[in-house]
């Protein structure tokens, strides 16, 4: 499955290391939502919004993540993963654009919140997909390197982001972004291979070296799905909390100028791309039932530390 094309000489012009790393340039481009929080004072000035009516954009966000990546894991399957991430990069860099042209709230909540999440779960979820079909034998590594671009994309695009706000105004700096989203992606698009679709020889054999597999429904019946989502779900609320607001705390906590809180918003990234990162290569190694636990443990520790010594 690594080799995906040869010339007639034999020689490999293209791999699934290629496809990955186009996918994580792809997750990178299109991470916005890391950056949230460098808007969102930016909007609050300029409109009078209040912080909890713009937090809701942020919120809306994360509530189309689960249903769009459930839509898109099942259109997938009818429609292929190139032709769902080609109308998903578009719809996606579209949108961006438009909500350059915000006068509400409500224009804001469709286009960022709504549209713009809904379009970037779908192409994260084809994204994650395809690259999983590719390396069976390397997940935790391939989807850590995948996801890192989630988290890479707030270290370039914060101090960006704060450049462009500070020079053009946010509502240009969203149109800015929509046109050059657009440009990238279709170039990294041109690099993406859809991985086989496992047939049925390879499901017998995973079932059989796993000793479980189940279907959809099956899978809805047993009580580990639900611990698995409710720790999920726990972990990434609290993550996408500090995300959403790491640049105000910075302002508010310490009065810092604006570019020092898009560095934090840098700062934070770069824990997360390297978290993923490293610990995707420790669960190939050691198991992920083993490789979860302790992540929780250490993230516990911390918070205890950061408790007793940050008041």
């Amino acid at each position: 499955m690594a080799k995906l094309f040869m010339r007639p000489g034999g020689r490999m012009i293209n791999n699934r290391w290629v496809v990955l790393i186009a996918s994580t340039l792809i997750n990178f481009t299109m991470s916005y939502t890391y950056t949230w929080s460098v808007f969102s004072t930016p909007l609050m000035q300029m409109f009078g919004w209040t912080a909890a009516a713009t937090a809701i954009t942020f919120t809306l966000t994360g509530v189309m993540g689960p249903f769009s990546q459930i839509l898109g894991g099942s259109l997938i399957n009818r429609f292929g993963v190139k032709k769902l991430m080609l109308c998903s990069l578009i719809v996606f860099s579209v949108s961006m654009f438009a909500v350059g042209y915000t006068t509400s709230l409500g224009w804001l909540y469709m286009t960022y919140g709504i549209i713009c999440a809904f379009s970037m779960s779908v192409m994260y979820i084809c994204n994650l997909t395809n690259i999983l079909r590719f390396f069976d034998d390397k997940r935790g590594m391939a989807s850590g390197i995948l996801t890192s671009g989630s988290g890479f994309s707030s270290v370039v695009m914060a101090p960006l982001s704060q450049y462009l706000i500070a020079s053009f105004g946010v509502l240009p700096t969203f149109k800015i972004f929509g046109g050059a989203y657009l440009v990238i992606m279709i170039v990294l698009f041109l690099f993406i291979r859809e991985a086989p679709k496992p047939g049925m020889k390879e499901r017998m054999e995973e079932k059989e070296s796993s000793g479980i597999s189940y279907t959809p429904g099956e899978m809805l019946k047993t009580a580990d799905f639900y611990i698995i989502v409710m720790l999920y779900a726990i972990g990434a609320t609290g993550g996408l909390m500090v995300i959403s607001q790491t640049a105000n705390m910075a302002l508010e906590m310490t009065g810092t100028t604006a570019s020092i809180a898009a560095m934090a918003v840098s700062l934070a990234a770069l824990g997360n791309a390297f978290g993923r990162i490293i610990w995707g290569v420790i669960s190939d190694h050691f198991g992920r039932y083993n490789t979860l636990p302790c992540i929780y443990i250490i993230m516990m520790g911390l918070l205890i530390v950061f408790n007793i010594f940050c008041r």
